[in-house]
């Protein structure tokens, strides 16, 4: 994918723009960006753990979607990411709010039985 050519890529917002498939792993190799936001489009499948190779991202919007399975080990342990938006997708993951990740927002279902739409979980740094 061409987008993944973008090495100086520092904000990247796809929202509402009616995308669909899988989300292209190739975002992981983004390594400036600081932002991704691919909120309220049709996208599906799990999280690429590629994502976790985004050490500068802060915002990562991936709500309202039809993305599945949980959020990657490798996501967790991004140190600068302050905004972990997940709220209307098919993920399941209870162990979520277990990250260095200083909010979460999820749905009801996501966030046991919190929300929706609220935050799941925000620590304090």
């Amino acid at each position: 994918s061409q987008l993944g050519q973008l090495s100086n890529l520092y904000e990247l917002d796809l929202s509402r723009n009616q995308l669909s498939g899988g989300i292209p792993s190739e975002l992981g190799g983004l390594s400036r960006l600081g932002f991704l936001v691919l909120s309220s489009n049709q996208l599906s499948g799990p999280i690429p753990s590629q994502l976790g190779q985004l050490s500068l991202v802060v915002v990562l919007a991936l709500n309202h979607n039809d993305l599945t399975g949980g959020v990657p080990e490798d996501l967790r342990e991004l140190f600068n990411l302050r905004l972990l938006q997940v709220e209307m997708n098919l993920l399941t993951d209870p162990d979520v709010c277990q990250t260095p990740v200083r909010t979460v927002i999820g749905d009801k279902s996501y966030c046991g039985g919190r929300g929706p739409d609220t935050a799941c979980c925000t620590h304090a740094y």
